[in-house]
């Protein structure tokens, strides 16, 4: 699934099928026992009531594997408690079909299913299958993408599970009640971590590490480290994030879990891709393959190709991009996967819009629309829409882009994912924007502030005070304008902070591990050396026992060698560790330059925003001087028409000063200076490329690199905007641009 585009929802959810089941089930399924133990049991039954109990788990053994071929054996459980009238087993029955239907993604049949069973397990009181029963609820929610909703119900199971145990339990049934706890949290936690509250989602998944550490299994506590890293990984911290990671992996190692030892492979992957670490992420996606490849798992296989394929296309590799995608598409389609499958069709259809491919990208996305109909996931499908208003936005199409926005917008609504309604809204801003429809870009600009406010999106508030800053600027509200500008300049520094911070914790972290290296390969050369002379003594000894009769001769031959083969041993070690001591001191030469070149670029990156600070502060003073002194030249042209001779010609006075004030250049002398000294090259290479251009054309050009719009160009330039326009037109035809944006030209000249 594209990170960062549209969320890796199912399989999240895959995996917490898979906690579900273990939980709900804890009582009466065992895991290891095959399907063919099962059925030798099942023909040695010897009651109605045991033969049940039997087919259901026999059914259960078959979710995530063949769960159409365990369907056949819950009906059957559920047919045989039906004719014997035995209402506790008719509802586990109902329990189970509902597990296999929810596998299958048959989620209105597994709602029949969960209902029945609830009805009877609330008749009896019985407690620990009403939990069940509120837990199933809550996950066919969830896969719904109604987490607001999935919460209440396991709010509900929650609460049964108090109740339960309060009662007098068996020393095993108390264990289990405090396991089906911590995965109610744990779903809890997934389910507020879908909505964007990332405080609320590491609040219940550290509760529910707290109790799978004390009662669960290695591989429960293995889930709840995984999903703690991943969460840190979203929030950027990623020092903390590669710490669980690490935890999960020595238990993935110590079980023998090859698939969560890939699934851990491929998370660190994407902790060092996001930092911009392409070879080590390269590296981990390869081991995560490899593994895949070892175990003959498809799925492994599949989400490692995949990974590599959204690395090659952050580097821009678009052709290899290409080429991983569709090794991956091929293994999902020969496994009959139809999510993962529409997983990795997300990704292609993303690569050809970024490569442009409008019609490729769009056929493949309406394509997935369709398949994601039956599937009923709309999470899927509110990202997807987003990104055909995207494919429609590029092209200008904005009643097609408006169309799919507010659609994607309203699927987001509806499953209160609340991360991604500000995507949405954020999008709806920018395409008003475009159409120049203010009031409908404004609503949707406070939307997206208040959904970023509230979720702490750091990222999202800033494109909010982007866009608050254009409106204004438009509006010719000057002072918000700069007001807002100044908020969103504050917040990128921050951002490229923590950035830059989490790069230098990736960083410190692989010298980390690159010292445990080196001190490990310095162990084993010291063995190494070790069982040589080990070696070395037998055959001393052995020679010493066969010839007896040289002993004292070949005693002193031996001591002699062994004490010259020490010494020289001795001189190898020294200088193995001396030319270890220097290759840290190397290194460490290298991370204090690296270090260094960092800060230093840094220092520029902010002179240089200081001063395009500085260019706008003095470009929106120019406007605002120009625009008082408009103003007041309008009063006194008004107040001329006065009769009296001695108030015209004071007025004619107070005017004539005022043009003789609005034709200074004074402060684009001020500006020009500025302007020089953040972009040092740009006016020579201006005038080197097109030596045509007049002093006017040349000020437009350094106005059209800060981005100004048309109406700011004609304040700045104390012309009207007809005019304005018409200076941009002949600067277009003199610069032989053709279908080129003319802003974007300049400001990456």
């Amino acid at each position: 699934m594209l990170r960062d585009r549209v969320k890796p929802y199912y399989i999240m959810k895959k995996i917490a099928l898979t906690l579900v089941l273990i939980a709900c089930f804890l009582k009466t399924y065992t895991q290891s026992k095959t399907i063919d133990s099962l059925q030798q049991v099942l023909i040695k039954a010897s009651s109605h009531k045991q033969e049940i109990q039997i087919l259901n788990k026999i059914g259960l053994a078959y979710v995530k594997n063949q769960p159409k071929d365990g369907i056949g054996y819950a009906q059957k459980a559920l047919r045989l408690s039906q004719q014997h009238r035995l209402p506790l087993e008719v509802a586990q029955s109902h329990v189970t079909l509902a597990t296999l239907q929810i596998d299958l993604q048959h989620l209105d049949k597994a709602l029949v299913s969960i209902k029945a069973a609830l009805r009877i397990y609330q008749q009896h009181q019985a407690l620990s299958g009403q939990t069940e029963c509120y837990h199933l609820l809550g996950y066919r929610l969830s896969l719904l993408g109604k987490e607001s909703q999935a919460i209440q119900q396991y709010q509900k199971a929650l609460v049964c599970n108090a109740k339960e145990g309060k009662q007098d339990l068996t020393t095993k049934q108390r264990k289990d009640n405090r396991l089906m706890k911590a995965q109610l949290w744990n779903n809890i936690g997934i389910s507020y971590d879908f909505m964007g509250n990332l405080s609320n989602a590491s609040k219940y998944y550290r509760k529910s590490l707290e109790y799978y550490k004390k009662y669960g299994t290695p591989k429960q506590q293995l889930s709840g480290y995984g999903n703690l890293g991943q969460l840190y990984t979203a929030m950027g911290k990623m020092e903390i994030a590669l710490s669980y990671n690490q935890k999960a992996l020595k238990l993935a190692q110590k079980i023998n879990d090859q698939y969560a030892q890939s699934v851990l492979s491929n998370n660190r992957g994407i902790i060092f891709e996001k930092q911009g670490e392409y070879s080590e992420a390269l590296r981990l996606y390869q081991d995560a393959l490899d593994m895949g490849k070892q175990v003959q798992n498809d799925e492994m296989i599949t989400d490692a190709l995949n990974n590599m394929g959204h690395l090659y296309l952050a580097k821009k590799k678009y052709q290899e991009a290409q080429k991983h995608y569709n090794q991956a598409l091929t293994i999902a389609q020969k496994t009959k996967n139809k999510r993962l499958e529409m997983d990795i069709l997300i990704s292609l259809a993303y690569l050809k819009y970024v490569m442009k491919a409008y019609r490729e990208s769009e056929k493949t996305y309406q394509r997935i629309l369709s398949q994601f109909e039956d599937a009923n996931l709309d999470p899927y499908k509110g990202g997807i829409l987003r990104h055909l208003g995207d494919i429609y936005l590029d092209q200008a199409k904005y009643n097609q882009a408006l169309k799919k926005y507010t659609s994607s917008y309203n699927s987001f609504v509806k499953t209160q994912f609340q991360e991604q309604l500000a995507a949405s809204a954020n999008s709806l801003a920018q395409a008003y924007f475009k159409i120049n429809q203010l009031d409908s870009s404004q609503k949707y600009t406070l939307i997206t502030k208040k959904i970023a406010q509230t979720i702490q999106s750091k990222g999202m508030l800033r494109k909010s005070y982007f866009n608050q800053y254009r409106l204004d600027s438009i509006q010719q509200n000057y002072l918000r304008a700069f007001t807002h500008y100044q908020q969103y300049q504050a917040l990128s520094d921050s951002l490229d902070k923590e950035s830059d911070q989490r790069r230098l914790e990736v960083l410190r972290i692989k010298y980390h591990l690159k010292e445990k290296e080196q001190a490990l390969q310095l162990k084993n050369q010291e063995a190494a050396l070790l069982a040589q002379k080990n070696k070395n003594s037998r055959q001393v000894i052995m020679w010493l026992i066969i010839g007896g009769s040289l002993a004292i001769l070949l005693i002193g031959w031996q001591m002699s060698t062994r004490g010259k083969s020490a010494k020289i041993k001795e001189a190898q070690k020294r200088l193995l560790q001396e030319q270890l001591h220097r290759k840290r001191l190397e290194e460490q030469v290298l991370q204090d330059r690296l270090e260094a070149d960092e800060s230093e670029k840094q220092n520029l990156q902010k002179t240089l925003e200081q001063q395009n600070h500085e260019l706008t502060k003095q470009a929106l003073y120019m406007v605002q001087k120009r625009e008082l002194l408009q103003t007041i030249k309008q009063e006194t042209e008004t107040i001329k028409e006065a009769p009296k001779d001695y108030v015209v010609d004071k007025l004619s006075k107070i005017t004539k000063r005022i043009d003789q004030e609005l034709n200074k250049n004074e402060e684009w002398e001020k500006f020009t200076q500025t302007f020089e000294m953040a972009h040092p090259e740009f006016y020579i290479k201006l005038k080197k490329a097109y030596p045509s251009l007049t002093a006017n054309e040349t000020k437009l050009c350094a106005l059209l690199r800060l981005n100004f719009n048309t109406k700011e160009l004609a304040l700045i330039l104390n012309i009207t905007p007809e005019s304005a326009n018409k200076a941009r037109s002949r600067l277009r035809k003199k610069l032989d641009l053709g279908n080129v944006n003319l802003n974007e030209y300049l400001i990456n000249f």
